[in-house]
């Protein structure tokens, strides 16, 4: 099994989370723009990225998805607190 085999990594997004990869990428954006502080927050954006492209880093080199989901999930939480 390759970590990033696309046919494994494609499926209707209800093996991780709540809701389709969609829907918790649309709840991502609703929590960022809660979370910021104006059109000229760039430091919000480019915390968030950093997280983001860590994750991607982490499914990556490990194939976790499972993981690296619940990671987006909970640091979408946490921006919601």
């Amino acid at each position: 099994m390759r970590p990033l085999d696309h046919d494994q990594r494609a499926g209707s997004g209800s093996e991780v989370g709540v809701g389709t990869r969609s829907q918790r990428t649309d709840t991502l954006r609703a929590t960022f723009r809660e979370v910021s502080a104006g059109p000229e927050d760039t430091v919000t954006p480019t915390l968030i990225m950093a997280v983001v492209r860590g994750l991607l880093f982490d499914l990556t080199a490990t194939g976790d998805r499972h993981r690296t989901d619940r990671a987006l999930d909970r640091f979408a939480e946490l921006l919601a607190q």
